[in-house]
């Protein structure tokens, strides 16, 4: 496959021009120059010194020959023989992040299949655990666990309900889709009283969680948090709970699990009409793992469009159905013609922003619709109930819709065989719609283990791998930021591709960056960006060694300090060494094995030695990085508490390698005593 850029579209490079005033959203014109939400007076038109740039959030760091000192509502940037330049920031109003339950209620409750009205079957127990939450009176976390299609939602819908008659003195709101997370949002939520904040859809891995907590509990420190979220954001949930002094044991999990059979029945019986009643057993049989599936599948035994007794078993049942979800869903209730190029467009790019020009102009392209259809079409299945929007951005919902969709727009039904329509989705992609169709596909074939085995993801994979071997380093760069946001649902790929960059190293570019100011890019840039790649591979256990490894590799020469760069390789290392204040992990079985082959294999000449990583076992104390405010990360210290577990690792290490002891540093940890 040719690569398919010059300079990588996630850099800012554009295949299609953005829509003219006439054909969608675009930015106010301004005599200024601009980037993200701020905007350059004075004169750009002079060269940084080495190490000075500006980031993708519009912000200005310097180093070498400038200067930047910031003031309130400016940044100025001054450098030698240079004329000062401003960057003013753009005040913009905060948009509502939290929906109270009825705004919630009308979102979920508007579509005429796809909607949350049907009854609430089987979940009598979870429902008066989740009430005893909000009547608590001293703040709590719990997280509501089930896979996508299971009901979390319904569950949600019918809690907020519930709570306005059982608890009414209880404030509840609700996290909106792509919230912004700084300190004036939560001073929108009620400071006094009794307070519930409902979180959906929080498995993401990059998600929040801990600053969203963080900021909660210091607008009302009576606040009950319910999270929902699919079992594989589990641990990321967990790492997150630390970061606000929570054990995963102090939030209650509370499963949504598959409905029993009667109860699932009695769902089929209440959509299906009065005639076709004796399908409910057959319909409840084949699809009780997903309510969703039930009312869909008796939407389309109403119409006509589906015969059970067509199937053999409840399994081929089971595939059929989920086959026909997205015909069920997208269409809306004045019309029977589906609107699935467009929302095959969403689930590859969302979530989409309607006010980001590249965004829409890669809707356009993709569905190969003007402006005008575009927008009548995202009014009808906002109406149908099948399109969220929160603010500027869309997305499909639920979500099993959306991976539905993007399998279905993918791959042929019955063979498996790639329709060639990621390909067109990457042609047409440009700016957050590239990045999201990666993350996207990447996510959903994860999820998905025998769309895995098909290789949903390989057209784009191919594309993102061919791609990185032929840039250079700043492009390069630019892609591993990529790279890092799916290596957690694609940690095989993405370790390969670290390996690879690593033995390939980039051709060195000077690149404009910005304000007329250019850059010079090498290896040494790529390399520091792989290290946010390897640490989202290294969360899997299986792939724990082979991550650590390089991560070795990049970091046993380097120099710069680990205190002042999270991403320091040695340091992300250390982070999985460390003991936790409830004890030993599984991550450093794997490294102080790993350890033992790096010292027989370590050069001599090398500036760090590998016991250096493990001295967190030797430590009689440590530190949690905890979120205070949604602003302030706080560093607390603990005692390593003196259980086998933690004197076992110490021993091992101390006793087996203390004639190997490295360089010594005068910030390791104190050794434990055996």
């Amino acid at each position: 496959m040719t690569p398919l850029f010059r300079r990588p579209k996630w850099l800012g490079g554009a295949k299609h021009p953005a829509p003219s005033p006439a054909h969608g959203p675009t930015p106010v014109a301004s005599p200024a120059k601009s980037v993200g939400n701020v905007h350059v007076e004075g004169n750009a038109n002079r060269s940084l010194g080495a190490g000075a740039h500006h980031n993708n959030a519009g912000d200005l760091t310097g180093s070498g020959d400038a200067t930047v000192s910031q003031s309130p509502g400016a940044v100025t940037v001054t450098g030698i023989n240079t004329a000062p330049i401003t960057v003013i920031n753009q005040p913009r109003a905060q948009a509502n992040t939290w929906l109270a339950p009825d705004e919630y209620l009308k979102q979920m409750n508007r579509g005429p299949i796809y909607s949350h009205r049907w009854r609430l079957a089987g979940r009598a127990q979870i429902m008066n655990r989740l009430l005893s939450l909000a009547d608590n009176e001293e703040g709590s976390v719990a997280l509501l666990v089930g896979r996508g299609g299971v009901g979390k939602t319904r569950v949600l819908t019918a809690f907020c309900e519930a709570v306005e008659g059982a608890a009414p003195s209880v404030a509840a709101r609700i996290l909106g889709q792509n919230p912004e997370i700084n300190q004036e949002a939560f001073e929108q939520l009620p400071h006094e009283g009794k307070l519930l904040v409902v979180i959906d859809d929080a498995h993401d891995p990059t998600f929040p969680l801990g600053r969203i907590i963080a900021g909660i509990q210091e607008a009302n420190g009576a606040a009950n948090v319910l999270v929902a979220l699919r079992p594989y954001g589990l641990p990321h949930a967990h790492r997150e709970l630390s970061r606000v002094s929570m054990h995963s044991s102090e939030a209650a999990q509370i499963e949504v699990e598959d409905l029993e059979l009667e109860d699932a029945e009695s769902l089929a019986r209440e959509v299906l009409d009065d005639a076709n009643h004796g399908y409910a057993l057959r319909l409840a049989a084949a699809a009780r793992d997903c309510p969703l599936l039930i009312v869909a599948g008796a939407a389309l035994i109403n119409r006509g469009d589906l015969d059970p007794r067509r199937f053999e078993g409840e399994q081929h049942l089971h595939v059929e159905l989920t086959r026909r979800l997205a015909d069920v869903l997208a269409i809306d209730s004045n019309s029977t013609a589906p609107r699935h190029d467009l929302l095959s467009a969403l689930a590859a790019f969302q979530p989409v922003h309607l006010d980001d020009p590249a965004a829409f102009a890669s809707l356009e392209v993709l569905t190969g619709s003007p402006p005008e259809v575009l927008a009548s079409h995202l009014t009808a299945l906002e109406q149908a109930g099948v399109v969220l929007r929160h603010n500027t951005a869309v997305r499909v919902v639920p979500d099993l819709l959306g991976d539905a969709l993007l399998i279905k727009a993918a791959r042929h039904p019955g063979t498996g065989i790639a329709t060639g329509y990621l390909n067109r989705a990457l042609e047409a992609a440009q700016g957050k719609a590239l990045i999201n169709l990666v993350v996207n596909t990447g996510r959903v074939d994860w999820q998905d283990r025998e769309v895995s085995a098909n290789g949903l993801i390989d057209p784009v994979w191919t594309w993102l791998a061919e791609s990185f071997m032929a840039a250079d380093a700043q492009e390069r760069t630019g892609a591993l930021e990529v790279v890092a946001k799916v290596a957690f649902f694609q940690p095989r790929r993405a370790l390969e591709l670290v390996s690879w960059a690593m033995a390939h190293p980039s051709a060195p570019i000077t690149a404009d960056i910005g304000f007329g100011y250019k850059r010079a890019f090498t290896d040494d840039d790529v390399r520091q960006a792989l290290p946010s790649v390897l640490r989202a591979v290294a969360y899997h256990p299986e792939f724990h060694a082979g991550a650590a490894g390089l991560l070795w590799e990049l970091g046993r020469d380097d120099s710069r300090p680990t205190n002042q760069h999270p991403d320091h390789p040695l340091r992300v290392l250390e982070e999985f060494a460390g003991f936790t204040r409830f004890g030993p992990t599984v991550y450093q079985q794997i490294l102080v094995a790993q350890v033992e082959r790096w010292l027989g294999r370590q050069p001599a000449e090398s500036l760090h030695q590998p016991l250096s990583v493990l001295s967190p076992i030797l430590a009689t104390d440590g530190h949690d990085e905890v979120w205070h405010r949604p602003d302030t990360l706080t560093f607390i210290a603990y005692m390593v508490p003196p259980e086998p577990g933690c004197l076992n690792f110490a021993t091992r290490y101390s006793s087996s390698h203390s004639q190997s002891w490295g360089t010594p540093n005068s910030n390791a940890p104190r050794r434990r005593s055996s």
